[in-house]
């Protein structure tokens, strides 16, 4: 399996998204530290991220509980590159639904995404310096992605 190593929606090489695209990303978040989390999203146009009950899916992968007020990152909207942030408490080693979304209305668009754990700085290391998600995303609980 391929392990997600960073959270870009900007395609190697540097060349945006094209217009009237969206991308959503469905999975697990597994933290390896207990804490408040904080997660930073930066896009050109909106994009949101939804974390435990509140990104829930049913079963044909169809957003359930899914309410803009819930998003722990809420960066919606037709903009430029900005970026939004918003935190999380998470256990350690336990599982949480992770729901993640994002929309290019007009010309090209962009969006990274990075974290800080807690007591720490966020996290550069991954892909065109993007936070590094190994061993944090999974899609599939039972085996942890593998």
């Amino acid at each position: 399996p391929t392990a997600i190593t960073g959270l870009s929606f900007t395609p190697a090489g540097g060349n945006a998204v094209g217009a009237n695209r969206s991308i959503t990303v469905l999975g697990y978040f597994k933290p390896d530290v207990t804490g408040t989390w904080n997660f930073r999203i930066r896009s050109d146009d909106g994009s949101y991220l939804f974390l435990g009950t509140n990104a829930e899916v049913n079963d044909n992968f169809a957003p359930d509980n899914i309410i803009l007020a819930n998003a722990v990152v809420d960066n919606g909207g037709r903009h430029g590159a900005v970026s939004a942030s918003g935190s999380f408490y998470l256990e350690a080693g336990s599982y949480y639904y992770m729901y993640a979304i994002f929309g290019n209305d007009g010309g090209p668009g962009t969006a990274e995404f990075f974290y800080t754990k807690p007591g720490g700085v966020e996290d550069t290391s991954g892909p065109n310096g993007v936070s590094d998600f190994t061993g944090l995303i999974f899609y599939n609980t039972a085996t942890d992605g593998q």
